[in-house]
């Protein structure tokens, strides 16, 4: 019985491990279709053990809303799961608040861009302000930077009104 080259080099081909069984798989990527065929169904395995995990993961993990979370969580999640302490502070503001006072100026005139403003806010439901919406309102402080502009609250004596001032500088 002749063995032509071409049959000699399969033999020694599948000898080694290296057949066409796994080279059309999804899981492999690149060149790893030249590796021998052991190598191969372990990187295909562990590609499939990797995409059920993943879909268990996806089936289970349904995720927790910040309203359904425990005072305490809420308390040290703050708002930040849900939006930044400006956007916070704004919508605050916009749906509980009522603006008493203002005064704007300008001290090196309106086109240079300095600002100073001192606005009074007071709660549309006539409430003292609270802890939590004055924890919320001071947020924005950490952020502070003078040319991007300061804010500082501060709470009335009576506790009735919060006072927002504002200070921005420009570097002109």
């Amino acid at each position: 019985m002749k063995i032509t080259k071409r049959q000699l080099r399969q033999i020694i081909k599948e000898a080694k491990g290296y057949t066409d069984k796994y080279d059309d798989d999804s899981a492999l990527k690149g060149d790893q279709s030249k590796l021998p065929d052991a190598l191969q169904k372990s990187i295909i395995d562990k590609v499939v053990d990797d995409r059920e995990d993943a879909d268990q993961a996806d089936e289970t993990n349904e995720g927790t809303e910040l309203s359904d979370m425990p005072d305490s969580w809420q308390q040290i999640l703050g708002d930040c799961l849900v939006e930044n302490a400006a956007s916070a502070r704004q919508r605050l503001l916009d749906s509980e608040y009522t603006q008493d006072s203002s005064t704007v100026s300008h001290p090196y005139g309106r086109h240079r861009g300095d600002v100073r403003s001192n606005l009074v806010y007071k709660r549309k439901d006539g409430e003292p302000i609270s802890d939590r919406d004055l924890a919320v309102l001071k947020a924005v402080e950490e952020n502070n930077h003078p040319l991007g502009g300061m804010y500082t609250h501060s709470l009335s004596d009576d506790g009735m009104s919060v006072n927002v001032s504002y200070y921005k500088h420009t570097a002109g």
